[in-house]
């Protein structure tokens, strides 16, 4: 019982924490090479290789060497920061004003600026919980980092939007979500709400495409097999089940097919014919191709977990 308690204390406290466990491992490792250190373009390039690593995107180090400087604590306990209480870089101040053509640079570090019918700034939800948020025509929220976690919406609404939202350059860790998500996360609303919602639109979707049919046809491009195409993938569901946080789709495929350039069969494989190697490839693009026909906005919320038997 008290293990328990003591596991409910630690993950109470890594909820309170103003800053991921991420960015308090960068912290102390800026910390442990202060002497190396000497400028701002030595803090940059270190941040940068650290963020390429880690699968981030190097670009956002301007970012992250401000966070760091303004929220520095000579002791190292960043992870003693609560939420509300980190300083904020660019909070308040007054924002740049940039062509769209030029704003990338402010997007990607949270910098506050205006363009051309779109500006990026920092605010707090009814919460007090800070949030990055870029809009279009004064309006639409189309971008938000919140909690170290970048949040794109769904929808690009017009044209004029969405090539904005290609000038920010914003592309990696971006996670998906609703316009109707996007202001509710704006307002406050938890963000494991926002995807328990998800993943009932998922699961509700993903019925929908797989069981109002007795078959289902998939067309996918299969690389590296004696067949090396576009085939059909002919599958019946057995059934969709929600299991924790997956989503176990139970399936049959019962024909594969290879096409020609205009979508007729050349040849259908048989059995001996489709090895265990090709057997992954199909499973791998029925994954992919399933999570295709999902709205963009609850994409990120459709973690499938496949089990293939073939009966060809």
């Amino acid at each position: 019982m008290n293990k328990f308690r003591n596991l409910i204390v630690i993950l109470e406290n890594e909820n309170e924490r103003a800053f991921s466990k991420w960015e308090i491992i960068l912290f102390k490792l800026l910390d442990k090479n202060k002497e190396k250190l000497k400028t701002k373009s030595d803090y940059q390039n270190f941040i940068s290789r650290i963020l390429e690593v880690s699968g981030m995107s190097p670009k956002e180090a301007l970012y992250y060497y401000y966070v760091y400087s303004i929220n520095y604590r000579p002791d190292g306990k960043y992870e003693d920061i609560k939420k509300g209480e980190q300083k904020i870089p660019g909070e308040g101040i007054k924002p740049a004003t940039t062509s769209n053509y030029n704003m990338r640079n402010f997007a990607e570090n949270k910098i506050p600026f205006r363009g051309n019918n779109v500006e990026g700034f920092w605010e707090r939800d009814s919460k007090g919980e800070p949030q990055y948020v870029i809009t279009s025509y004064n309006w639409y929220p189309i971008f938000i980092f919140k909690d170290s976690k970048w949040y794109k919406v769904s929808e690009s609404y017009s044209m004029s939007t969405a090539k904005q939202m290609g000038q920010t350059g914003i592309y990696r860790g971006t996670n998906y979500l609703s316009p109707r998500a996007m202001k509710e996360l704006r307002t406050g609303r938890d963000i494991e709400d926002i995807r328990d919602e998800q993943k009932k639109l998922v699961s509700s979707e993903i019925s929908k495409i797989l069981m109002d049919k007795p078959y289902n046809f998939i067309t996918v491009y299969l690389h590296q097999t004696p067949t090396s195409g576009s085939h059909r993938i002919k599958f019946a569901t057995n059934f969709v089940d929600q299991q924790d946080e997956k989503f176990v789709i139970d399936l049959d495929v019962l024909e594969v097919a290879l096409l020609d350039g205009r979508g007729s069969i050349i040849t259908r494989l048989s059995d001996d014919m489709v090895d265990d190697n090709l057997k992954k490839q199909i499973k791998f693009a029925l994954n992919g191709a399933l999570i295709g026909k999902l709205d963009t906005g609850i994409k990120d919320a459709a973690d499938f977990d496949l089990n293939v038997d073939f009966k060809l």
